[in-house]
């Protein structure tokens, strides 16, 4: 496993770091989408897709589409 190579991103780094230290969750995500357009996001979350991916589990991980379903107006 130590022959795995990850990508750095500062959205994950950030998530990381503050996801134990913020209580609701609801206030990190609104952190994230103050400071970040939401193709950085989307772009972070599709990294965090694949790196995991790439890890050897014995669990298979569960289908996460990748399009993004919102309102078109934002």
């Amino acid at each position: 496993m130590a022959d795995v190579q990850l990508a750095p991103s500062n959205v994950l780094c950030f998530v990381c770091n503050k996801f134990d230290k913020v209580v609701a969750v609801k206030l990190l995500k609104s952190v994230l989408r103050d400071f970040n357009d939401g193709d950085i996001l989307s772009a972070a979350k599709l990294q965090l897709i694949e790196d995991s991916g790439s890890l050897d589990y014995l669990k298979k991980s569960p289908h996460i589409p990748q399009r993004r379903d919102g309102d078109a107006s934002t």
